[in-house]
């Protein structure tokens, strides 16, 4: 009469086979949650860069200058960190659902955070941001900085430039016509 079972080798064969299997089908589906993970990352990125560049499009698009209110960007650098800014007065309601009529805003990079003021509050907008690059377009030249009290006038559009993630997004906003009152 025959023995019914496994010998010693064919069960570590059987064992060594499945350890083969486990590891080919592990690695597989390590390698697909890593690729769905990069691919989260970088649709959160993608959402959170268009929505910031969506409502400083708003804001800026409705920037309006007269004699109480400016329009004013720089470019200032200081310790070799490159800090844009821009201030001006907006009727936009992508401020807000409480901010009604005319908005005074500013954006600016501060190390690696985007802030924005209306009304003198501040919020933080997103960090790690790896720069933040404004230009301005007068009709003939872009042009880094904007004094609307300087120039009399705004700009013809305006470039947002924003990197994130070590990725570049960007949006030209063309300037409303817009008379200027002066006293």
């Amino acid at each position: 009469m025959k023995d019914r079972g496994f010998t010693l080798v064919e069960v570590i064969i059987a064992i060594a086979i499945v350890g083969i299997i486990v590891t080919v089908v592990y690695g597989s589906l390590w390698g697909i949650m890593r690729t769905i993970g990069d691919a989260r990352e970088r649709m959160e990125l993608l959402q959170t860069a268009r929505g910031i560049l969506w409502r400083m499009s708003e804001e800026v698009g409705n920037a309006f200058i007269n004699e109480r209110n400016d329009f004013a960007g720089s470019d200032v650098g200081f310790n070799d960190y490159d800090s844009d800014s821009i201030s001006f007065s907006s009727t936009s309601r992508a401020s807000g659902p409480d901010q009604k009529g005319i908005t005074g805003i500013e954006y600016y990079l501060s190390k690696e955070t985007l802030f924005k003021s209306v009304e003198g509050r501040v919020f933080l907008i997103t960090e790690g941001v790896d720069d933040f690059i404004l230009s301005y377009f007068d009709g003939t030249d872009w042009r880094e900085n904007w004094d609307s009290n300087l120039e009399g006038k705004l700009p013809k559009m305006v470039g947002i430039n924003l990197w994130l993630g070590g990725e570049s997004f960007s949006v030209t906003v063309s300037m409303p016509l817009t008379k200027v009152y002066k006293e």
